[in-house]
């Protein structure tokens, strides 16, 4: 039995670390970290079927007084049940609507079933979305919890990706960045985005941060379509290190199909680009137009292909609420001191 005065957490994370919602646990964990939480990371595998069995021994035999997940899926679902049997309290950050994300109709299924009844399961659901605010049933505690990135590193350490850029820079042509994890929802829009550059002569240089299964799926498409001199897959660079190779580009780009799932979700890439201090352009709907699309430089696939690096300069809406980047620490003190002031009721005696 835990006889500090605050909660020990198991934190579970249910996804692979390219995922963004990964980066957005492992930022609350270190935000938790440096605010002095007793904090028990426990991260799934590759396979699901051990995953699965790994999540329900967590649950099951660690010490821990506040079971907290993210998303609602048979893995988090699982940690979240045993620990319910248990008597724990128990938290999940929905960040996306995943049923809409899926591309295969079994996931879609499977994500559908999760996401109707693991609302009604935990204590708590935090979230970013408004859209996914009003999905919360009445009788679960809702609790706000900003889109945030982590800050970059004091120094730049340099990566592979500089000397690419130095390359492409010689061209006189511009340089765009695009973010994205390469899975079925994160690369959704990808294809349309690489097909709009096979269809303009006067087209820029696109380079693709990220990595994932799909990976290569998207590089086949780009060698197929001939594009590989201009479509450039960068893959992983570290978060720490993401602005200071970002801000060597002339523009980031941002592409959401307006749907469900869209509408639900505050852009990861939008924030970095952000950190970075480039122009972002493009196309967003939903959560991230309402929050960020003051910022955001409405524009064609066609048009973005072909402007010049003066035009991204003339037409840059320059980010001036760098506090919102951080927004993420406040709103995660507010719910560590409910979730202390519940804890100690509950050692008391007086918490039913």
């Amino acid at each position: 039995m835990n006889k500090t005065s605050t909660p020990t957490y198991l934190i579970y994370n249910s996804l692979q670390p390219y995922h963004g919602s990964s980066a957005r646990l492992l930022l609350m964990v270190a935000h938790m970290k440096s605010s002095h939480q007793e904090v028990i990371w426990k991260q799934a595998g590759p396979s699901f079927f051990r995953a699965w069995l790994d999540v329900v021994c967590w649950a099951w035999s660690e010490s821990f007084d506040v079971f907290f997940t993210q998303k609602f899926n048979p893995l988090t679902l699982a940690g979240l049940m045993v620990a319910k049997l248990r008597g724990k309290r128990t938290i999940v950050d929905w960040d996306d609507w995943d049923t809409g994300l899926q591309r295969n109709w079994m996931f879609t299924i499977v994500m559908s079933i999760c996401e109707t009844i693991g609302p009604h399961v935990p204590d708590v659901i935090s979230s970013h979305s408004t859209t996914i605010k009003k999905k919360v049933p009445t009788k679960t505690t809702f609790r706000w919890i900003s889109q945030s990135i982590e800050s970059p590193s004091p120094h730049s350490s340099g990566n592979h990706i500089h000397s690419l850029l130095k390359t492409l820079h010689e061209q006189n042509k511009g340089v765009i960045a695009y973010v994205c994890t390469f899975t079925s929802g994160g690369s959704a829009e990808l294809p349309s985005i690489i097909q709009a550059w096979a269809r303009e002569s006067c087209r820029n240089h696109l380079v693709i941060f990220g990595d994932g299964p799909l990976k290569h799926t998207h590089q086949d498409l780009i060698d197929s379509l001939g594009l590989a001199h201009m479509i450039h897959l960068a893959g992983w660079v570290d978060r720490s290190q993401l602005a200071h190779t970002l801000r060597l580009f002339d523009a980031g780009l941002i592409w959401m199909a307006d749907t469900p799932a869209n509408r639900a979700r505050v852009s990861l890439k939008t924030l970095h680009y952000f950190q970075a201090g480039i122009p972002v352009f493009g196309q967003a709907v939903g959560e991230t137009l309402h929050q960020y699309g003051a910022w955001i430089t409405p524009t064609s696939l066609a048009d973005l292909a072909c402007m010049s690096a003066d035009q991204f300069k003339s037409r840059h809406i320059r980010f001036d609420q760098p506090n919102l980047l951080n927004q993420m620490e406040k709103d995660l003190q507010t719910l560590i001191h409910e979730e202390e002031k519940i804890f100690s009721m509950e050692k008391d005696g007086k918490y039913l």
